[in-house]
């Protein structure tokens, strides 16, 4: 198993190659409400399929939701540490649901299913145009999320903006086409867009998280403590920033 590169997309690395990066991912995701109504909108693409393989199925916020629906999941994950997690979620329900696999999408091989998604896990690929082709050959219904930060407003975006450190979902969306029109394949695209609230109580904390999300020096911590506090909302000992969120969907 080739353990997950670095996720390029962002113009830093993040490493799921470790327990403690997993569980931050898993817990900070979870504080933002995601994936909030977006497993609804993958719900209603996958109509009258049965099974799905979901190409990096990361903790399973999508694996988990839809195999209590009934579909049956084969969850592909290269990370160990995020397969952990995503198994310490599934209870005697969900459990005849789902198939774990410690494998990147290259290099897994399996039975061809009704449906395939793969939903902010396109980003770290060795080579996206190659991984989409064969997506095409494993299931007769595709499906591929990445973000459209363009219209966004959350946490994160704030402070990459504000910070020099801004990130760009384009040349992804338009690798999709160019894959897609190369493979002379029909497709379908939309903006999905919901809103959701970010929830977390230790600002201090939170601050240092971002410094080092963002590479950002010790020193410009109290900065980012100040852009924080000054852009969230503190309700009830807790803070709250109310984000939207825009993701480019693709169902071929």
């Amino acid at each position: 198993m080739r353990p997950r590169q670095g996720m390029r997309y962002s113009g830093y690395a993040m490493n799921f190659n470790d327990r403690i990066s997993a569980a931050d991912y898993d817990r900070r995701l979870s504080a933002e409400g995601y994936p909030g109504g977006l497993v609804d909108y993958i719900e209603r693409e996958l109509d009258g399929c049965g099974s799905v393989i979901d190409v990096g199925a990361g903790t399973g916020f999508f694996a988990i939701p839809l195999a209590a629906r009934g579909y049956t999941i084969d969850a592909v994950e290269p990370s160990m540490y995020m397969l952990e997690i995503l198994q310490s979620k599934i209870d005697a329900a969900t459990a005849p649901k789902i198939r774990l696999n410690n494998r990147t999408w290259e290099d897994w091989e399996g039975e061809k299913r009704d449906a395939l998604i793969c939903l902010h896990a396109l980003y770290p690929m060795r080579d996206p145009r190659a991984a989409i082709e064969k997506m095409t050959r494993y299931a007769d219904r595709r499906i591929i999320l990445v973000r459209s930060d363009e219209g966004s407003r959350n946490l994160s975006g704030l402070l990459r903006e504000m910070t020099g450190k801004i990130r760009d979902g384009g040349p992804f969306i338009e690798l999709i086409r160019k894959a897609l029109a190369g493979l002379d394949m029909p497709y379908s695209e939309e903006i999905v867009e919901q809103r959701r609230t970010s929830v977390f109580y230790d600002l201090d904390g939170e601050a240092r998280y971002y410094c080092g999300h963002l590479g950002l020096k010790e020193d410009r911590l109290e900065w980012i403590r100040g852009i924080i506090e000054r852009n969230t909302v503190r309700r009830e000992g807790r803070f709250e920033f109310e984000g939207l969120y825009r993701d480019f969907m693709v169902t071929f």
